[in-house]
């Protein structure tokens, strides 16, 4: 069982700021898990063999293969192809580095009685998703109605600290001094002061594969004698707040991607991850709240309204009567309540595999998201 959809990309500069760009994709194989990111010259095709087709042992025979078709690849290009690219964009030293399979270990964490495998660095999204758990994670949630002013104001809450934490350390590390810190914050807080693309896929062997990819909307520029488009991921303002043309050369650019893995403390699994640039975290979390804090069936957790917060506005989806919108506004002076649901909180597809070995699937519908059993 299979479940995708489709989003929407970020701001493209034509022929100045450029950067490959990586496919993230979490597999479990008989009873071992990898995080394998995929040099984007591979292609969509080649991510889903490694990740559907060939799990196990065959994917040091799938590594082997991408690395000499990025060989390959490579070598259509020379020196001189890359010194023709536009002025202004980034120069790639050694081409290979950034054309390679690199399999890293999974970030393992956990959250409440349930264990998560995220998308370990470099990426970002799956650091900050485990962040942003460790702060909701000090306030329990068992009892509190979804929707409801306390479930909205905490989870926003734990948002804020998460942005403001990173905006404290950056993108290097975390103080753990400071985590205490800001742990401690949460644990006060009361109510009273188109471009990407998530595949979830699960099978009756019970292999689990997710990948999140992410082609932008291209930044205008082939690489000749190939037909590869660069991609425009240095204007996500989220990923690049510098600006463009200030990234430092030779320097990978992060993901806010996440493909997930979640096992469930009563047995079972749950596949997951999102499009929606800045907005991939905030869907995952909550995702991830409605199904172990809440209890919710699969697609009751995909299609329950979500907020997002983001330079000081809490975005919310409806269902948010007046009276929860006053309310929360004692706590959140800038709201924007949205008329219907919307692309812009992201499109979180997911299947999952009860206790019993049962399939099931959730295409979230704000992003065309469809379930297929093959």
């Amino acid at each position: 069982m299979n479940s995708a959809g489709h989003g929407s990309g970020g701001v493209a500069d034509p022929g100045h700021d450029v950067a490959m760009h990586l496919i993230p994709i979490l597999v479990l194989a008989n009873d071992r898990l990898h995080a394998v990111d995929v040099g984007q010259m591979l292609g969509a095709q080649h991510a889903l063999d490694l990740a559907a087709r060939h799990c196990g042992a065959a994917i040091e025979q799938q590594q082997a293969i991408a690395e000499a078709a990025c060989e390959r690849q490579v070598m259509q290009h020379d020196d001189d192809s890359l010194s023709a690219l536009a002025a202004g964009a980034q120069q790639l030293h050694d081409p290979q580095l950034m054309h390679r399979v690199e399999r890293r270990d999974p970030l393992a964490a956990s959250y409440r009685d349930a264990r998560l495998y995220l998308n370990p660095p470099p990426s970002l999204g799956g650091l900050l998703i485990h962040l942003t758990l460790d702060l909701l994670s000090q306030q329990r949630l068992d009892g509190v109605c979804f929707g409801s002013l306390a479930h909205r104001h905490l989870l926003a809450s734990a948002m804020r600290l998460t942005q403001d934490l990173r905006a404290a350390t950056g993108d290097t590390g975390l103080d753990p001094a400071l985590l205490g810190r800001y742990r401690a914050l949460m644990r006060g807080t009361t109510l009273f002061r188109r471009g990407t693309t998530q595949i979830s896929i699960a099978d009756a062997d019970g292999n689990l594969a997710s990948m999140t990819l992410s082609n932008g909307e291209g930044a205008g520029y082939l690489l000749p004698g190939t037909g590869i488009m660069m991609n425009n991921m240095l204007g996500e303002e989220d990923l690049n707040p510098g600006g463009f043309h200030q990234w430092a050369p030779d320097q990978r650019i992060g993901s806010m991607m996440c493909p997930t893995l979640v096992a469930h403390a009563g047995g079972g699994w749950s596949v997951l991850g999102s499009s929606g640039s800045n907005r991939i975290r905030s869907a995952i979390v909550q995702v991830l709240s409605n199904l172990i804090d809440l209890g919710m069936p699969l697609h009751e957790a995909v299609d329950a309204a979500r907020i997002h917060v983001e330079n000081g506005t809490l975005n919310l989806e409806p269902p948010c009567g007046g009276a929860l919108v006053d309310a929360l506004r004692e706590h959140w002076p800038d709201i924007l309540a949205w008329s219907a649901p919307s692309v812009f909180f992201g499109g979180a597809h997911s299947v999952a595999i009860a206790a019993d070995g049962s399939l099931s699937g959730a295409g979230d519908g704000r992003r065309g998201g469809v379930v297929r059993r093959v």
